[in-house]
């Protein structure tokens, strides 16, 4: 009778087949264990770090950078002292020039860019500008982006061309590209001041800076996205790499570089407001600056409804050429 009773027992009894875990749910097993470590041993180091394990290089890094800076100061302040001409030869047309004179140009392009519709909304933000009384630190703002977004353009395709030609640059430079994009932007302040010294050109470079990112990956992204067969066919009419690159792929990228043209002016824009914190330039940004440092809501409200509009335009008017290319 126990026999029989012991070899029943397993055929009623259904055997248990516990899945064994996988790498995610052992990660989870030992998270779980760390953390009720953490909670379990709460005195002990494990929950706070020992103060004599810590360990900082800020004051091996500042003297390296004053070292570093000592030498190649004279250099970049040559560099700002040559890119102050043209800005300063931009600036003085579009102040100089009668209003409405500026104003029917930018018209004229809006009208080439994207019609009557956006001719008569550019219209109407530039005689905003004109009747708020900031015409001419709108005029600043304006000359500070129009040196600024074309210089982050051009380094920016040659980055980007650069990166798709060189595969084994791309992993890096993208790398610093992130870096670039997610760093706080007052951080680009500190070292472009003591490089290039106090005045407009500091809001020029943090712009070029702060523009290039956007304009580097749009261009890999254009490059990159050329069919194979027609580069193949290329190839085979006996082109060159440089004429592969100038006949062939830039052509068929060219939407996708003007898209990254469009996003370039947009964070160009959006520096050179940061920038005037410490530029010192009659522009819009320094004056809702001013206008916040002394508590003025309504003009400081006048004062960014003029870099909405500016920022506008200049969105629509980019992406109106944008759109004609692909049509």
């Amino acid at each position: 009778m126990i026999r029989r009773t012991e070899t029943l027992i397993p055929k009623l009894i259904p055997k248990l087949n516990f899945p064994k875990p996988n790498s995610r749910q052992w990660a989870w097993i030992g998270a779980l264990v760390l953390f009720w470590i953490g909670l379990r041993f709460n005195e002990s180091w494990i929950s706070q770090f020992p103060q004599q394990w810590q360990w900082t290089i800020d004051k091996p890094l500042d003297a390296a950078i004053r070292a570093v800076i000592g030498v190649v100061q004279p250099l970049f302040r040559a560099f700002s002292s040559l890119l102050e001409f043209p800005l300063e030869g931009l600036r003085f047309a579009l102040t100089q020039l009668p209003w409405s004179a500026v104003a029917s140009f930018f018209i004229v392009l809006a009208f080439l860019s994207g019609g009557r519709r956006l001719a008569l909304f550019t219209g109407l933000a530039l005689l905003y500008t004109v009747a708020a009384g900031y015409w001419e630190k709108g005029m600043n703002t304006l000359a500070l982006v129009a040196i600024a977004v074309p210089a982050a353009c051009l380094i920016g395709l040659m980055v980007g061309v650069l990166l798709h030609r060189r595969y084994r640059l791309r992993k890096p430079g993208f790398v610093a590209l992130d870096i670039m994009q997610t760093m706080p932007t007052f951080s680009y302040l500190i070292p472009i001041l003591l490089l290039f010294g106090f005045g407009p050109v500091v809001g020029v470079i943090a712009a070029i800076i702060f523009a290039m990112p956007p304009m580097i990956r749009n261009t890999v992204l254009g490059l990159d996205s050329v069919s194979p067969s027609v580069v193949e066919a290329a190839r085979m009419c006996g082109a060159s790499p440089r004429q592969l690159l100038y006949r062939v792929k830039l052509p068929i990228a060219k939407q996708q570089i003007l898209l990254g043209v469009n996003q370039a002016i947009m964070a160009g824009l959006a520096m050179v407001i940061i920038a005037s914190i410490i530029g010192g330039f009659n522009d819009i940004g320094w004056e809702v600056l001013s206008q916040m440092r002394k508590a003025r809501f309504g003009e400081s409200v006048l004062a960014g409804m003029v870099i909405a509009l500016l920022a506008m335009t200049m969105d629509r008017v980019s992406a109106g050429f944008v759109n004609r290319e692909r049509s």
